[in-house]
């Protein structure tokens, strides 16, 4: 099976614990990128071409929606924006999944992308 990519779009704790959280997975390949901004995020997005972006759902970098308009559709990938504060992940296209267990994170993610 592919080796799937996900891009975590790192703050002060989001890149360590989805690195800890997602790096066991087999067949996933995690990486963390601090963009300095929005266009920066872009850029990265289109060379990696990652399955999976993850960040928090209070960043200031970016509007996760406005983020997959501006890549013009022609890059197949989803959006997760976590909520560390209520525990809910937010999940473009406009899914919401309150999450109870770190494992519920990983199998959302494991079902996008068949790993």
């Amino acid at each position: 099976m592919k080796r799937q990519h996900v891009l975590v779009v790192e703050d002060e704790l989001l890149g360590e614990l989805m690195g800890n959280l997602l790096g066991k997975v087999q067949n996933l390949n995690v990486a963390g990128f601090a963009p300095r901004d929005e266009a920066a995020l872009i850029e990265e997005i289109e060379r990696t071409r990652p399955a999976v972006v993850v960040l928090s759902a209070a960043t200031k970098l970016t509007d996760p929606g406005d983020l997959l308009c501006r890549t013009n559709g022609e890059l197949d990938f989803r959006i997760v924006a976590v909520n560390r504060d209520d525990n809910t992940v937010q999940v473009y296209d406009k899914q919401q999944v309150l999450i109870t267990r770190e494992e519920d994170l990983v199998e959302i993610i494991r079902s996008w992308i068949q790993v």
